[in-house]
């Protein structure tokens, strides 16, 4: 869920690599009022949401900010929904997902893993995989689960419109 903070010591929740379309629920409403308000928002989001943002707001704010990440798309919701079941039934036993580390580094950088915190009845559980043991992981970095519209979209490669683009160039070297 997209989702705002406003003391530094919060940033933290927003760390780590998301392989999945965020919700942006009444974001777009909110950082309106704020900018309304004289409050400064600092945006960060896919060139679609960017692009949305500014679509929606139709107006240009000093006080607005924007960041888009280089992009190559997002996975379908419907997969993430369908991993989740499965993983539910086979592994997890109805137990509800608390967080999501799809880079967890406890074994480097190179060697990382699929981790997900889950509380069932009152016990803290934890799925935790190589990537390539995890079929989400695996299908994401083979693009095999990208939304059809991602390869076609208007918005990227620094056209959304953002203020910043950023990127990680995870494994450049």
């Amino acid at each position: 869920i997209h989702n705002y903070v406003d003391k530094i010591e919060d940033l933290v929740k927003f760390r780590g690599s998301k392989y999945m379309q965020s919700r942006i629920c009444d974001c777009y409403i909110s950082i309106k009022q704020m900018l309304e308000n004289n409050r400064m928002v600092l945006f960060s989001g896919t060139p679609c949401q960017i692009s949305a943002l500014n679509s929606f707001l139709n107006n240009s704010y000093e006080n607005l900010i924007t960041v888009d990440i280089a992009c190559h798309g997002v996975p379908s919701p419907g997969v993430w929904k369908l991993y989740l079941k499965e993983l539910s039934e086979r592994i997890l036993l109805g137990s509800s997902v608390m967080g999501v580390s799809f880079r967890d580094k406890k074994f480097g950088w190179k060697n990382y893993y699929v981790t997900i915190d889950v509380n069932d009845n009152m016990k803290q559980l934890q799925y935790s995989v190589p990537f390539y043991e995890d079929w989400y992981m695996r299908s994401f970095l083979k693009n095999l689960i990208m939304r059809p519209s991602c390869s076609s979209c208007p918005v990227r490669n620094g056209k959304s419109g953002s203020d910043i683009t950023i990127a990680d160039f995870w494994g450049i070297e």
